[in-house]
């Protein structure tokens, strides 16, 4: 009885995403997943970029790594009133990108419930608590990002658990009364200097 897992990206189609880093992870796990009782699925949700649009690149190395429409499915934009449904309908979300500054998917994704592994760029690693919310992977380390993966996909109670986590993290550190106070806070605070 085989089962599902999915992954999901969102993000702009440029070349500082990495959205290539993710299509190599997914043609790994399906080769990994052959002997497991589960397929991947992987989402990707963005447009290209203005300068950096990789859309047509992206899609190429899909088809070169024999990654079919049943394995990958490029989303395009994904609107306001759709994205908790596809939170909702994915098990993992993963960040591969080069630079960040406080992604906003890793914050969506963990007031979702859902982990989150990601590389350790920008201020993620304030955001993730290694092991207990995500994973954080060295930006040039695929290997991890797979172990990882592998590691939440044959747990599914620490998936569940990291889940819980994240989404309690949250709540208690980036609601929107507490983000509010920091920031007003902040305005204070440079108003008085």
């Amino acid at each position: 009885n085989s089962s599902n897992i999915k992954l999901l990206i969102i993000g702009r189609l440029s070349s500082e995403k990495r959205i290539d880093r993710f299509i190599n992870i997914l043609s790994e796990m399906k080769k990994k997943s052959k002997h497991l009782n589960y397929k991947i699925i992987g989402y990707i949700a963005g447009e290209g970029g203005v300068y950096d649009n990789q859309y047509e690149y992206l899609i190429k190395k899909a088809e070169n790594l024999n990654l079919n429409n049943k394995i990958i499915y490029f989303l395009g934009k994904v609107g306001v009133k759709k994205i908790k449904d596809l939170y909702n309908k994915c098990d993992i979300v993963i960040c591969t990108s080069e630079f960040e500054g406080t992604p906003n998917v890793i914050l969506e994704a963990m007031s979702c419930g859902l982990p989150v592994i990601s590389t350790a760029v920008g201020d993620i690693s304030n955001i993730i608590s290694h092991g207990e919310t995500g994973f954080i992977v060295d930006p040039y380390s695929q290997d991890r990002f797979i172990d990882y993966i592998m590691e939440l996909i044959v747990n599914p109670e620490k998936r569940s658990k990291f889940g819980l986590c994240g989404r309690r993290v949250i709540e208690f550190k980036h609601s929107e009364k507490i983000v509010s106070k920091i920031i007003i806070n902040k305005y204070n605070d440079l108003f008085h200097a």
